[in-house]
């Protein structure tokens, strides 16, 4: 799986996304981001209207979710280098996230839906840097974690902010799902 959203235009591409509509693919909201354009997390819906007209009201939004992945098609002895890689910028040319605000990534297992990481703003985020982040496809150890190596695997960002209009957003750049060893440069 690859997208860098460069032949997007307004929303990402159906063929890879499955639930797509309500990010916004642009190329003036992210700053420096590694490719032509990103996709955008924020409180507006695929229309392009607030998720409401409340002003301060919080709560989930924007979602971007992967087409199913047959992931049993990885031979047993790759399944630990199996890494997915995407670039995120909290604000950028936008509102930065405040405090509670966060951009969740979950993978989806044989059991249902699995938060797998929460980005949230630190005192020391730069809102000019996209941070290049790699995270293993886990297997599955017996009674430890769900597994992930099956025919419908998939992941989903996920944003959670200010839901009524251009508030607290985040970039996506350069998603890569992909057996590869952690130290790889792309």
């Amino acid at each position: 799986f690859w997208d860098d959203f460069s032949f997007a235009k307004g929303y990402p591409v159906d063929l890879l996304w499955s639930v797509n509509t309500s990010v916004f693919v642009n190329d003036g909201q992210g700053i420096n981001p590694p490719s032509i354009n990103v996709a955008t997390f924020d409180g507006y819906d695929e229309n392009g209207l607030p998720y409401s007209t409340v002003a301060e009201e919080t709560g989930y939004g924007d979602t971007l979710e992967s087409q199913p992945i047959d992931l049993t098609a990885v031979l047993p002895q790759h399944r630990d280098s199996i890494y997915l890689s995407f670039f995120y910028q909290a604000g950028g040319n936008s509102d930065i996230p405040n405090p509670g605000d966060f951009l969740k990534l979950e993978f989806k297992s044989t059991e249902g839906w699995v938060e797998i990481y929460k980005f949230e703003v630190k005192s020391n985020t730069d809102p000019t840097i996209f941070y290049d982040t790699a995270i293993q496809i886990p297997e599955a150890i017996p009674g430890s974690i769900p597994e992930y190596f099956h025919n419908d695997f998939q992941f989903r960002f996920v944003w959670f902010g200010k839901i009524s209009g251009s508030y607290d957003a985040w970039h996506l750049d350069y998603v890569y799902l992909n057996r590869r060893v952690l130290d790889d440069t792309r």
